[in-house]
């Protein structure tokens, strides 16, 4: 008798435990427009960065860009957002192609030049994520 009463309450600590603790419940959908001369930067990848992390390992949300110019962002899984908080944006833009056998192949170098590759660079745009539905302005390269 004791022992199902000791069982029930570990299973119920355990329960407990892990409610509002998954990644997912961390993030909040977060989307944005990229363009390059007025026109969608599709293909593009896109990475958040905290501002002020010091560890290598904080969450960094990405997304490509998809043909209307969207990029929706993901953290811990698909399109599940991004943590709420302030982030220097980094994008670069190679044509990729993949070939028969799933191998990706890289044409060229970044559309971008680089301009917009490094976190620290004196042209990263910055966004911020609030704890709620993001719809971010445009981005503009």
């Amino acid at each position: 008798m004791i022992r199902r009463h000791l069982l029930t309450a570990l299973a119920g600590v355990a329960l407990l435990g892990s409610v509002g603790c998954s990644r997912a419940d961390r993030t909040y959908p977060a989307e944005f427009q990229v363009l390059s001369q007025k026109k969608p930067a599709a293909g593009a990848t896109v990475v958040l960065h905290p501002v002020g992390a010091t560890d290598p390992a904080a969450p960094r949300p990405t997304g490509k860009v998809d043909e209307a110019g969207v990029v929706k962002l993901s953290t811990f899984g698909e399109n599940d957002g991004a943590p709420p908080g302030d982030y220097v944006v980094t994008v670069v833009w190679y044509d990729v192609t993949s070939t028969p056998e799933q191998a990706v192949v890289v044409k060229g170098g970044d559309k971008l030049k680089g301009k917009y590759r490094r976190p620290d660079g004196p042209t990263a745009p910055r966004v911020t994520i609030q704890k709620q539905t993001n719809q971010l302005p445009p981005l503009e390269l």
